[in-house]
């Protein structure tokens, strides 16, 4: 279900060159591509938001990040936009994508309770999720998914920049766990968006306007630039969860309070 939400907007997604994309706001009618991007991720949240109630958060998150993400399979790759559109039109539509996901994860979070079990001393009052130093923490951890994407992420071809984002976003979730194990995570849903956006910004002033069609032809196209906005939407969607689930794991067996070390102790 999720898939058919994104599936029927593909015919929005048109760029100048008559294919699929590669970004919403580089296709042949930005406006009508957002408005279609927009009621596919309502919908999309809704699904997600009904799916979590019966399961749980992470499970919501990874049905609607699998529909975003065959989508984002479908769309061009960052060399169209090289070499037919603009980087800064690529780092503007990443960060409104890391806002989007944001209120996504809330929504979905809100709707079927807390994303994680904060590891909180009896008594401890939650810190704020995004105004805590906390807070501060888990956002800072969007940064472990660049080394990562920058790692696995060899070429161009879709099916490896998505890939790259879910393996980066699980490592910035396994991260954020371990650092800020008492905040929830909503924060850091935005800043592997905006971080992945402000690689992209980077990575666009590095390579000489004159220059650029010499960088693609002979593959010099640095690798965090890479994977498009969509890309790290759908792979936050998708990785951020698992990784924090992974972290989890972790503290639950260090956790010195925990029932196994209660019973041990007595």
């Amino acid at each position: 279900m999720s898939i058919v939400t994104f599936q029927v907007i593909e015919p929005t997604l048109l760029s100048s060159q008559g294919s699929f994309g590669p970004t919403i706001l580089q296709s042949q009618t930005p406006a009508a591509a957002c408005l279609a991007m927009l009621a596919s991720l309502v919908v999309g949240t809704i699904i997600a938001a009904g799916v979590s109630r019966c399961f749980q958060c992470s499970t919501g998150l990874l049905v609607l990040g699998i529909g975003m993400g065959w989508l984002a399979l479908h769309l061009q790759t960052v060399t169209e936009v090289a070499l037919h559109g603009s980087f800064h039109l690529l780092v503007l539509e990443g960060l409104v994508w890391s806002v989007v996901i944001l209120v996504i994860a809330i929504v979905i979070a809100r709707s079927a309770g807390p994303m994680i079990q904060p590891m909180l001393d009896p008594g401890e009052p939650a810190p704020d999720w995004a105004a805590s130093p906390e807070a501060i923490k888990m956002g800072a951890a969007g940064l472990a998914a660049l080394p990562v994407v920058w790692l696995v992420a060899q070429s161009p071809f879709k099916g490896q920049v998505l890939a790259a984002t879910i393996i980066g976003s699980i490592a910035a979730g396994l991260v954020g766990r371990l650092i800020a194990p008492t905040v929830q995570p909503y924060l850091l849903f935005a800043t592997v968006c905006l971080f992945g956006a402000l690689g992209q910004w980077v990575a666009g002033i590095m390579i000489p306007a004159d220059q650029l069609e010499t960088t693609i032809t002979s593959g010099g196209l640095p690798r965090i630039a890479l994977p498009l906005p969509i890309d790290y939407a759908a792979g936050t969607l998708i990785g951020l969860p698992l990784g924090l689930q992974w972290g989890s794991s972790f503290i639950q067996k260090d956790d010195p309070t925990g029932p196994e070390s209660s019973a041990a102790a007595s």
